[in-house]
């Protein structure tokens, strides 16, 4: 599959050129010119179609880039930072002997919200009543639905897997300081110290307040599974807001 990504850009032409080179309509072409933030405009599996498309809205002064979908690491694939070690020279993903990274290797951090939706397996004892009156104990599982909204960053490197640090999934024991009630209250501040030890990296929020639309649906069976499942949508969208603001190949 290829991505056809539009980038904003002061010479790109209107919505109704954008429209007539795409086949759609000048509310949506209008829409994707307002945003702030990279767009896939397009997804096609014939990859010259893909170029024409691409190389007709340079033509019209629009900033499109061709993407291969296949160069974008889903977060199942990327290195889970649960347990971050941040000190002055770079960061160690699962604690202190796990190996340091220094500044100089990432290329980009991107920091979205994610919206999930779990329905975790529970097994549960019930009474229940007999045809005689007696009763008896039982063990039934159901299935309740958990609304996730969580912060995440993405940390993308100049080369290997990005690195994935999640909200709900981070033990923040390693942090070395003070811990605050709420998990959220504790991410702020990982986030914010990794921004202090690296100021010359790009960092991005675009996706905190802009994140796609739609809800990632998954089962998760019992409480031994802490991972929320991550929405393709959204690791293509702090892709592309990392080629934003680094203008460099794909992160892989």
């Amino acid at each position: 599959m290829k991505l056809v990504a539009l980038f904003p850009s002061p010479t790109a032409g209107d919505a109704a050129t954008l429209a007539r080179v795409l086949g759609k309509t000048e509310y949506e072409a209008r829409l994707w010119l307002a945003a702030a933030m990279p767009r896939v405009v397009a997804r096609l599996d014939d990859a010259p179609e893909a170029r024409r498309c691409v190389d007709a809205l340079a033509r019209e002064g629009f900033d499109a880039r061709l993407i291969d979908d296949d160069e974008i690491v889903p977060a199942r694939a990327m290195v889970a930072a649960r347990a971050p070690v941040v000190d002055a020279f770079g960061l160690r993903p699962n604690g202190p002997a796990s190996p340091l990274t220094i500044w100089g290797e990432f290329a980009a951090f991107v920091e979205a919200r994610h919206h999930a939706t779990l329905f975790r397996s529970r097994t549960e004892l019930v009474r229940v009543r007999e045809a005689r009156g007696a009763e008896r104990t039982v063990m039934r599982e159901r299935m309740a639905r958990e609304p996730v909204d969580q912060l995440v960053l993405y940390l993308f490197l100049q080369a290997g897997a990005p690195w994935l640090v999640c909200e709900n999934d981070v033990r923040y024991a390693a942090l070395g300081v003070p811990l605050g009630a709420r998990r959220h209250d504790n991410f702020v501040a990982l986030v914010e110290r990794i921004r202090a030890a690296a100021p010359l990296v790009p960092f991005d929020t675009s996706l905190v307040q802009h994140a796609p639309p739609g809800l990632s649906v998954a089962a998760v069976h019992g409480e031994e599974d802490a991972t929320t499942p991550h929405d393709r949508l959204l690791d293509v969208a702090a892709h592309l807001c990392a080629l934003s603001v680094t203008r460099t190949r794909p992160f892989r």
